[in-house]
């Protein structure tokens, strides 16, 4: 594991916002220092369940606990493998720009079962920017440290 990964990461995360001349608000920042540090390096990920994902389409959705945890299953799981390991979300058939679509929608659908102004609105908001900061986030991270962080994250194992 990597030491102080949090501050590494925060401080990478501050380096490519300025560079991306992306400005995220503190909330954005705790959510992902919070989410990419705390939630998952003590909560393995699962893929969803492909299933649900036409549910995701349709116009009014039924609110309920559980249709908020699989869209934030499912945000949150797109979210952070397009943010930190993009090429898992390419081969074996598969579609990148329908896999991130999905996060992408997962969040929005969230928001607005949440009655909107959420985190997850946000990030649904500047999904896309979000993800590319991810990106340059953890390659500044492995420059850094050299250390390849998915393998020393647990929900990678």
């Amino acid at each position: 594991m990597i030491e102080n990964f949090e501050e590494t990461f925060s401080s990478a995360l501050d380096i490519s916002s300025k560079s991306q001349h992306l400005r995220i608000s503190d909330e954005v920042k705790a959510y992902l220092i919070k989410f990419c540090c705390n939630d998952m390096l003590y909560s393995p990920m699962k893929r969803p369940d492909k299933i649900i994902s036409p549910f995701l389409f349709k116009g009014d959705l039924p609110r309920s606990e559980r249709l908020i945890n699989l869209l934030k299953e499912t945000g949150d799981f797109y979210f952070f493998t397009a943010g930190w390991a993009p090429e898992s979300l390419c081969g074996k058939g598969e579609d990148f720009e329908y896999n991130l679509s999905l996060g992408l929608l997962s969040y929005t659908r969230l928001d607005h079962s949440l009655s909107g102004g959420t985190i997850y609105g946000h990030l649904a908001k500047n999904y896309n920017e979000l993800i590319i900061l991810l990106n340059e986030t953890y390659e500044l991270i492995m420059i850094k440290r050299g250390t390849p962080i998915l393998l020393s994250l647990q929900c990678w194992n």
